[in-house]
């Protein structure tokens, strides 16, 4: 087990344990890349928590977020991209308390190969007074990749605000032929509009790591 008891910015790689302890009180911004480990985060009393997750060649099998006792608050952001593997993950918000706010936000980006996503955000019984809302959006750039992502929501709780939605859909014509229209080719104009998602996911990174930042914006640029 891992514990984290400073506010601070963490990059989460194979030196950390299966399970992070996030304790009481802090505040707290993880970074994940293209680890292949399961991973479980549990947050406690009175934190807030960013994630920041990019997935490129590898991808964990169950990311798992649980948010025990109360007054919690989470915020996902993941970016799946693939080039020649496929990815394989589900990513799950887990929430045991009150007053507790999580938000997932997740973007997979599908070329010539598959990406499965499956996502959930699940609510115990005894939680009162929360807020969530779990967001999927797949973008297709390739002719041959395939997708399979799946929102979930498992709720025992009557006292709850949820919502979630998914979006599926290829590069939009019109806005390929705008860019086309003020000299682009075709490959540049995919790599424009494929950069506004990365951009939204990870803008909050930039402020946190400027360095970081722009590395895996490199990294990302590559895959394009």
């Amino acid at each position: 087990m891992s514990k984290i008891t400073t506010t601070w910015f963490y990059i989460i790689d194979k030196s950390f344990e299966e399970n992070i302890h996030i304790e009481n009180d802090i505040y707290v911004s993880l970074f994940i890349k293209n680890i292949s480990h399961d991973i479980s985060i549990h947050i406690w009393e009175n934190s807030k928590v960013d994630i920041y997750a990019f997935f490129s060649e590898n991808s964990p099998k169950n990311m798992r977020i649980i948010q025990h006792e109360n007054t919690s608050k989470l915020q996902v952001k993941a970016l799946f991209i693939n080039d020649s593997n496929t990815l394989t993950s589900n990513i799950s918000s887990h929430i045991m308390g009150e007053n507790i706010i999580s938000q997932v936000h997740i973007v997979s980006i599908v070329r010539e190969h598959h990406i499965w996503v499956d996502s959930s955000i699940n609510i115990a019984k005894e939680s009162k007074k929360i807020q969530a809302n779990l967001d999927l959006e797949n973008i297709f750039i390739g002719s041959k990749g395939t997708l399979h992502s799946l929102p979930n929501l498992f709720i025992d709780s009557n006292d709850v605000k949820v919502s979630h939605s998914s979006k599926t859909h290829r590069i939009e014509e019109n806005r390929l032929f705008y860019l086309k229209s003020r000299g682009l080719d075709n490959i540049s104009s995919i790599q424009l509009m494929t950069e506004s998602y990365f951009k939204k996911t990870f803008v909050c990174l930039e402020m946190i790591d400027k360095n970081l930042y722009e590395k895996l914006y490199t990294d990302f640029l590559l895959l394009n």
